[in-house]
């Protein structure tokens, strides 16, 4: 009925974990740092825990308690997560990107300990609380979106900036022109292609720099003959 706090802790050549519905209490880091584990299945009859995409929440899902270390690459927390649990991603070192929902208003102690990888993270919502040590490692950078509450040029020991979007399309003589916002001084480019699944992305005009103020209104003249194009910005 009960997995103890650090059970399965740096178990390297763990790879698979199955909870069974009799499970009611799991403790803290019980799987953290299992650098084969990539995924954590719970049986649906359990009332405590559930899993999404392979990894362990509460049952309602309101709380992110471990990603397995055996995840790699980006990450993107399901809507209505309010918590991000205390070493919920300790050791995954192929970590490279997580993006949280604007439900998260809280997270606990070294979540992010030992992700060497990690580049960026990204929320979706206003500046949520933070207890004790948050990242190690080389520190990430932390975006933000543009009107959102709170945040500072630092969050928890690490630089921030605003997330690069369009906030608004319009379609003039000049072609498709974007309203832009990201952070100030901030290098981006601006991508296009007529078909997301070929993953052939071609660079609209030249690289520009955000001006004071977070807003660069961008026009592409190719953009409105076209039947359907699609857009991207990407950071330099």
């Amino acid at each position: 009925t009960s997995i103890g706090e650090s059970a399965f802790w740096w178990c390297w050549n763990l790879t698979n974990v199955v909870i069974g519905n009799s499970v009611t209490n799991i403790g803290g880091s019980a799987f953290a740092a299992c650098s084969s584990l990539p995924n954590i299945t719970v049986s649906l009859a359990n009332t405590a825990y559930s899993s999404v995409d392979g990894v362990l929440f509460n049952k309602n899902g309101s709380e992110l308690i471990q990603c397995p270390a055996g995840r790699a690459g980006s990450y993107t927390l399901p809507d209505g997560v309010t918590n991000i649990g205390g070493a919920s991603f300790y050791g995954c070192w192929s970590l490279s990107s997580v993006i949280i929902p604007d439900s998260v208003t809280g997270i606990g102690s070294w979540p992010f300990e030992g992700c060497a990888s990690l580049k960026s993270i990204c929320f979706h919502g206003s500046a949520p609380v933070y207890n004790s040590y948050v990242f190690s490692m080389s520190p990430p950078t932390v975006y933000y979106r543009y009107g959102a509450t709170g945040w500072t040029n630092i969050f928890a020991g690490c630089p921030t900036a605003i997330w690069p979007e369009c906030m608004s399309v319009s379609v003039t003589a000049e072609g498709y022109v974007f309203e832009i916002v990201a952070d100030e001084n901030q290098s981006v480019t601006a991508e296009a292609c007529t078909n997301l699944s070929s993953g052939d992305w071609e660079t609209v005009g030249e690289p520009f720099m955000v001006p004071a103020g977070n807003r660069y209104t961008f026009a592409d003249p190719a953009g409105a003959p076209a039947a359907r194009r699609y857009y991207r910005v990407v950071l330099r």
